[in-house]
């Protein structure tokens, strides 16, 4: 379920597609502590760790992939209600198709080429 449903968040970036791996498990939680937008107080830090393993379990430079996951985490959680964000989860399983709102937050959080 969780490798499907990265590839229909971001199919741009092996760094930003796998952050996406523990996103679901957020989108189906209910915030035990509230932070900003909604969303569990340990949403951003979890989110962020799991990304980063993931990313250097498949050879991604640490550096990289922490700057990445953190930017791509942090972006969702300032831009997208809990609430919206779990309806744009439940629609990209639903679909199969990547959210135009999660694909411009990962090009936002793209290094420069």
């Amino acid at each position: 379920m969780f490798k499907k449903l990265s590839a229909v968040f971001l199919k741009s970036s092996l760094v930003v597609v796998s952050c996406s791996l523990a996103l679901p498990v957020f989108a189906q939680s209910a915030p035990e502590s509230a932070s900003d937008n909604g969303y569990p107080a340990d949403f951003v830090q979890k989110n962020t760790d799991a990304c980063v393993k993931n990313n250097t379990d498949r050879g991604v430079d640490p550096k990289l992939a922490q700057s990445q996951c953190s930017c791509f985490i942090t972006q969702i959680h300032s831009q997208i209600p809990f609430e919206k964000f779990k309806s744009i989860v439940a629609e990209a399983q639903k679909s199969h198709q990547p959210s135009p709102e999660l694909q411009a937050i990962s090009q936002s959080c793209q290094p420069p080429k």
